[in-house]
C-alpha cells in the first residue's frame, strides 16, 4: 500500500478520535453540579434503569412469572434486578396464570431465581382478591409462595388474619402457622385458631386444622 495513503488514513482516524473526545468531555459536559452524586439515600442505586417495562422469569424453560412495572434497574454486582411500582404481575403454573398480584416494589435475585415483593402486596385468584400482606417471596423451584409476616385472607366466611402463610402452587393449598383469626366469620363472631397446622382451600373456602390446634370462640351477649 502507498505510504501516503496509510498516512492519510491514520490522520483521518486521529481526527475522528479527537472530535469524539471534544464532544464527550467538552461540548457534552453537564452543567456544574449535574452528574455528581447528591448523596440522597433515595436515589437509584442500579447501574442501568429501564422505564415502563415488562419482564418475566423462567424455571426449567417454562414461564414462572411476569411483571409489568414503571421501572426496572439492573445491579450487576449484587446479581439482582430491582423492580419499582409493580402495576400488574402474574405467577404461572404449567404455563397458565395461577395468581396475579400488585406491589410497591420487588427484587429478583438472578442466582437462586427468587422473587421478593414488598409494600402493599395484593394477590388475586382470577379477579377475586385472595390475600394481602406487606412482604412475599416466590421461589419457582419449590413451587412455594412464602409470606413470612402477617397476612389477611379474603374468604366467604370473612377476613382471616394469619401470623404467616405459605401458598403451595402445586397442591393449590394455603398453609398457616402461628395464630389464625377468622373475623366475624361464623355468626358474626371472631374465631381464633392457635398452634398446630391449619390449611385453607380457596376453592371450597374450607379450613382444616390438626396437630394440637386450639380453637377459641368469641362469647358475648347479642345486642
Amino acid at each position: 500500500m502507498d505510504p501516503r495513503i496509510v498516512r492519510r488514513v491514520s490522520a483521518f482516524i486521529a481526527l475522528v478520535l479527537a472530535c469524539l473526545y471534544i464532544y464527550a468531555f467538552v461540548l457534552n459536559e453537564p452543567p456544574d453540579g449535574e452528574g455528581e452524586s447528591s448523596g440522597d439515600a433515595n436515589s437509584p442505586t442500579s447501574e442501568l434503569l429501564f422505564e415502563g417495562v415488562s419482564i418475566e422469569g423462567r424455571s426449567d424453560g417454562e414461564r414462572a412469572w411476569r411483571i409489568s412495572a414503571s421501572h426496572v434497574g439492573l445491579k450487576d454486582e449484587d446479581k439482582r434486578i430491582e423492580i419499582g411500582e409493580i402495576m400488574h404481575g402474574e405467577i404461572y403454573r404449567e404455563d397458565e396464570v395461577y395468581l396475579s398480584f400488585k406491589a410497591s416494589k420487588g427484587i429478583f435475585h438472578t442466582g437462586p431465581g427468587r422473587l421478593f415483593l414488598s409494600g402493599g402486596v395484593d394477590v388475586y385468584s382470577e379477579e377475586r382478591k385472595l390475600l394481602s400482606t406487606d412482604e412475599l417471596e416466590w421461589t419457582p423451584g419449590d413451587s412455594m409462595v412464602v409470606i413470612p409476616g402477617p397476612a389477611e385472607i379474603m374468604t366467604e366466611q370473612g377476613v382471616v388474619s394469619a401470623d404467616s402463610l405459605q401458598v403451595d402452587v402445586a397442591s393449590d393449598e394455603i398453609c398457616a402457622s402461628g395464630n389464625l383469626t377468622i373475623h366475624e366469620g361464623f355468626g358474626g363472631r371472631d374465631i381464633v385458631m392457635k398452634g398446630g397446622e391449619i390449611r385453607f382451600d380457596p376453592d371450597s373456602n374450607s379450613f382444616e386444622a390438626w396437630g394440637g390446634t386450639r380453637i377459641e370462640f368469641e362469647i358475648g351477649d347479642d345486642d
